[in-house]
C-alpha cells in the first residue's frame, strides 16, 4: 500500500485499489467512487482520477440496480 498524505477521497471520480491485507495474496479490486468517501482515506491507494465530460459516465454506475449484496 502506498499513501500520500495530500491524496484523499474528497471528490467523485477517485480511481483506486483495495486489497484483502493478507500478504501475498494477490487480491485486490479497482474501484471508482462515485462520491467524496473519506472512510476510505489511508486504507487505499489512489492513483488516478476521472475528469471532464467523463465523470458523467461513471456516475450512471450508479444508477444501476443492485440486489441486497450490491451485485448488478
Amino acid at each position: 500500500d502506498e499513501f500520500h498524505s495530500r491524496l484523499k477521497f474528497s471528490h467523485r471520480g477517485r480511481v483506486a485499489m483495495a486489497n484483502s491485507n493478507v500478504p501475498n495474496s494477490n487480491r485486490q479490486q479497482f474501484f471508482i467512487t462515485l462520491d467524496k468517501a473519506s472512510h476510505c482515506d489511508g486504507k487505499y491507494t489512489i492513483f488516478g482520477k476521472v475528469s471532464g465530460p467523463t465523470i458523467f459516465n461513471v456516475l450512471r454506475i450508479g444508477e444501476v440496480d443492485v440486489d441486497g449484496d450490491d451485485h448488478p
